[in-house]
């Protein structure tokens, strides 16, 4: 009898445990938890561009066209998903956003300032900044 007592407790002791280690996971959405590595890369892809002469610029704007379209949308999505974040989720945010911002706005300005570049990504560069500004706050 004290035998099936003791496998029962250490049953219900082991389930316990399971489910309170399960309990403390934090789930952090996925636009939030590559949020630093898309504005790295939209920081890449734009100094790629502000590097090259004015008729590479203009392609290489084109190619980075889709990511840069791409970090726009994540930082409206993350925008969406703010008020509802745990603290760790927010820290994250804000930590990127910290650490990229300058710099994007900077190779933004540099880039809309190159003939015909800004015509061909003003759509996605305007998101990226509504964005960050809207993150900031």
């Amino acid at each position: 009898m004290q035998r099936s007592t003791l496998i029962s407790s250490l049953l219900l002791a082991a389930i316990a445990v399971f489910s309170l280690s399960s309990c403390n996971k934090l789930k952090i959405p996925d636009d939030v938890a590559g949020l630093a590595d898309a504005l790295k890369g939209a920081t890449s892809s734009l100094q790629g561009i502000a590097d090259a002469d004015a008729g590479a610029a203009i392609d290489k704007a084109k190619e980075a066209l889709p990511d840069l379209d791409g970090v726009g949308f994540q930082l409206s999505n993350v925008q969406g998903l703010l008020a509802n974040l745990p603290a760790p989720a927010k820290a994250l945010v804000t930590e990127a956003i910290e650490n990229f911002a300058p710099q994007l706005e900077a190779l933004i300005a540099k880039v809309t300032a190159i003939p015909g570049v800004g015509g061909a990504i003003q759509p996605a560069l305007d998101k990226i900044t509504a964005g960050l500004t809207a993150l900031k706050g």
